[in-house]
C-alpha cells in the first residue's frame, strides 16, 4: 500500500491554520467528529479503553499490542450528493516507535464502554495505510480513506467505523488523542468532501467552437467571436440612388451608384420596360403552355394548340404484309399450280385487308392462265376463301410465245381473332396439256383499322 500524505503544521501556527480551515473550507466540504473511540489490549483482553484520553496503536514484539478504534455519525451529510474526497485526521500524542499502521473497516456493532479484546468485533481486509513518524509529534496526521467512506455512504458495507492496527511484523508504538483529551483536545475528525449532483461539475476547459477563438483550462479565460467566421452586425447603409456592393468583416458596407435602368425580355417572353412598374410573360407563341387534355381510349392525340389543349381522332394503323415468289420453265397443269403467300397474320377486330396481287408467265401460242387470290386460317393453300379468280389468254405473233400478265386488288374485312394467310396461285386452266412456263408473282396485303 502507499503511504498517505501527511500534512504538518507547527505549534506556533497550528490554531491560525485550524480557523483558517473552518473559514476557507471548499464548498460541499463537513467535518465529521468522532462519536466513539476507544482501544484493546490484546495481553489484557478484559481492559477497557473508552474513557482514556489517548488511543494506542502499538505492535511491539514480542509483548504487548494495541488496537485502535474510531466511529463517526454521516447522518450529518447531506443525500443524493457523491463523495470525492475524505480524509481522516489523527492528532500524533507521542510517537515512541516509528513505524506503518493499517486502516480496516469495523464489519460489526460495538460501543465505546464496553469493548475488549475479548468483544471486539470482525474487521475487513486492510483499506488503507500511513506512516508515523516521531516528526509527526503534535501535528495534524491526514489519511485518504476516500474508498471507504463511499462504501458506507452507498451502504456497501454498513459503518461501524474503522480500526487502526499496526502492519504485522512492524513494531510500531504510537498514541494518537481521544475525544476525552481535554489538555490538548485534538480528537480524531473525518472530514468528507461532497461533490455536485449528477450531471453538474466543476469546469476544467473552455473550448472554442465553430464562430470563436479563445478558451483555455487554466486561470482567466476569454472567448472572442471570430470575425473571420461570423459576420459581425452590419451597420452601414447607402444613399438614395446607390446600393451595397459588399459588406467587410467589421460590417461595414461597400456602397455603389446605380439602379437598374432597363428589362429587356429575351427569348419565350413578352413584356419589359425602361421606367415604372415592368411586366413580363411567356410568349406562347414560342413556349407551350402546359398540356392539360387528354384522349379518350381508342383514340390518340392528333396536334396540341398553343394553349396546352390537345385534338384527337381514332386510333388507326397500318401493316404491310406481303410475299412474292418466281418459277424457272416447268410443266404446269390444272395440278400442278404455283403459289407465292404472305406469312400468318391475326386480325384485330375492326381489321380491314387491302389486297393487291400480279402474276406474268411466258405462255405458248394459243395457251391460257388462271391466276386465283385467297386467303385461309393458318395453311398457305387458297382452297377456302378465293376472292379473286382471273382468267387471262394469251395470243401470239408470229408464231413465238406470248407473254400473259394479270392484276387485281380488293378489299375484305376480318374477323378479330382469326389468323389469316393470303396467296396467289398460278394455274394452267387446260387439264390434259401441260407447257413449260417461266413465271413470276407477288401478293401485297395492307392491314388498316
Amino acid at each position: 500500500m502507499q503511504n498517505a500524505r501527511i500534512r504538518k503544521v507547527s505549534k506556533g501556527t497550528l490554531w491560525a491554520a485550524l480557523m483558517g480551515f473552518a473559514l476557507a473550507a471548499p464548498a460541499g466540504a463537513d467535518t465529521l467528529p468522532v462519536q466513539a473511540d476507544s482501544q484493546v489490549n490484546l495481553t489484557a483482553v478484559a481492559a477497557k479503553g473508552g474513557i482514556l484520553t489517548t488511543i494506542s496503536v502499538k505492535n511491539s514484539l514480542p509483548g504487548v499490542a494495541y488496537r485502535g478504534f474510531a466511529k463517526f455519525d454521516l447522518s450529518a451529510l447531506p443525500g443524493g450528493l457523491p463523495v470525492t474526497k475524505a480524509t481522516l485526521r489523527l492528532w500524533p500524542n507521542l510517537v515512541t516507535t516509528e513505524g506503518n499502521i493499517d486502516v480496516v473497516a469495523i464489519l460489526d456493532p460495538w460501543e465505546e464502554a464496553t469493548l475488549t479484546a475479548i468483544t471486539a468485533p470482525s474487521l475487513s481486509q486492510p483499506v488503507t495505510d500511513f506512516t508515523v513518524r516521531k516528526a509527526d509529534l503534535k501535528t495534524y496526521v491526514n489519511v485518504d480513506v476516500t474508498e471507504l467512506v463511499k462504501d458506507w455512504v452507498t451502504q456497501t458495507i454498513p459503518n461501524h467505523g474503522l480500526a487502526l492496527l499496526g502492519q504485522p511484523g512492524n513494531p510500531v508504538n504510537a498514541r494518537f488523542d481521544s475525544k476525552e483529551n481535554l489538555q490538548t483536545s485534538h480528537p480524531m475528525e473525518l472530514e468528507v468532501m461532497l461533490g455536485l449532483p449528477a450531471g453538474s461539475g466543476d469546469i476544467t476547459s473552455i473550448i472554442a467552437g465553430t464562430g470563436l477563438s479563445g478558451g483555455g483550462n487554466l486561470g482567466d479565460v476569454t472567448l472572442a467571436v471570430n470575425p473571420a467566421v461570423i459576420q459581425r452586425r452590419v451597420s452601414g447603409s447607402c444613399a438614395v440612388g446607390s446600393s451595397i456592393r459588399s459588406i467587410d468583416v467589421n460590417g461595414l458596407v461597400t456602397c455603389q451608384a446605380g439602379d437598374m435602368t432597363g428589362v429587356t425580355a429575351g427569348f419565350g417572353l413578352t413584356g419589359g420596360g425602361l421606367a415604372g412598374d415592368v411586366s413580363l410573360a411567356v410568349n406562347t407563341a414560342q413556349v407551350q403552355q402546359r398540356v392539360t387534355g387528354a384522349c379518350a381510349v381508342g383514340s390518340s392525340i392528333r396536334s396540341i394548340d398553343a394553349a396546352g389543349g390537345v385534338i384527337c381522332e381514332p386510333d388507326a394503323g397500318i401493316v404491310n404484309h406481303g410475299g412474292n415468289n418466281s418459277l424457272a420453265a416447268t410443266a404446269i397443269n390444272a395440278t400442278n399450280q404455283f403459289f407465292c403467300r404472305t406469312g400468318p397474320y391475326t386480325a384485330t377486330a375492326g381489321d380491314r385487308a387491302w389486297v393487291w396481287v400480279t402474276a406474268s408467265c411466258t405462255v405458248p401460242v394459243g395457251r391460257s392462265i388462271t391466276a386465283a387470290v385467297g386467303y385461309n386460317a393458318g395453311a398457305g393453300d387458297i382452297t377456302t376463301g378465293t376472292i379473286m379468280p382471273v382468267t387471262n389468254t394469251g395470243g401470239a405473233l408470229g408464231g413465238l410465245p406470248g407473254y400473259l400478265h394479270t392484276s387485281h386488288m380488293n378489299t375484305i374485312s376480318l374477323v378479330g381473332g382469326n389468323t389469316y394467310t393470303f396467296a396467289t396461285a398460278i394455274r394452267n386452266p387446260d387439264g390434259t396439256a401441260n407447257w413449260a412456263s417461266t413465271c413470276y408473282c407477288n401478293t401485297m396485303v395492307q392491314i388498316s383499322r
